[in-house]
Formats: structure tokens, C-alpha cells, sequence
């Protein structure tokens, strides 16, 4: 994996996801983060797509390091791809 793009964003749970989260006992707080992510590999192919949510009252801190190479191709810039 060379680089990725991950948009995390918070929203109101659907009804399917207070089920399956278990989020029903906690009628003020049934909200969800969605983390949506594609990483690409040296030829900027998508090598990994991923959604994930989480419930919002465990979910605390996101945290993840992004470490460039020496395969990495082009440095980018906000609206477009490395």
C-alpha cells in the first residue's frame, strides 16, 4: 500500500444498525461513525475498499500513520491523487 483515502464522518444510526450494535438502551446517543477507505498500491491501483461503523458512544479516537516511500508516486495536493 503506497497511499489511502478515508473520509470519516458521524450520522444518525439506521434502524438495521441500532439492532446490530446494540445501541437501543441508549436512545440519546444512537448515532454512528462511518469510516469509508480505499488504499492504492505503487501504480495508484485500489488494492483495499473498506466501510466501517462504529457505534458512537465507544468509538473515542482515530489514529493511524501514513509513512511515504521512495515508490511513491508524485506528492499531491487536496482534489488530486499522488
Amino acid at each position: 500500500m503506497t497511499w489511502t483515502d478515508e473520509i470519516i464522518r458521524a450520522r444518525s444510526a439506521e434502524p438495521e444498525e441500532i439492532d446490530l450494535l446494540r445501541t437501543d438502551e441508549l436512545p440519546e446517543q444512537q448515532f454512528v461513525y462511518m469510516r469509508d477507505r480505499i488504499s492504492y498500491d505503487q501504480e495508484n491501483m485500489p488494492l483495499e475498499v473498506s466501510t466501517s461503523i462504529d457505534r458512537g458512544d465507544v468509538f473515542q479516537a482515530y489514529q493511524y500513520r501514513i509513512v511515504e516511500d521512495e515508490h511513491r508516486i508524485g506528492t499531491g495536493s487536496k482534489g488530486q491523487q499522488p
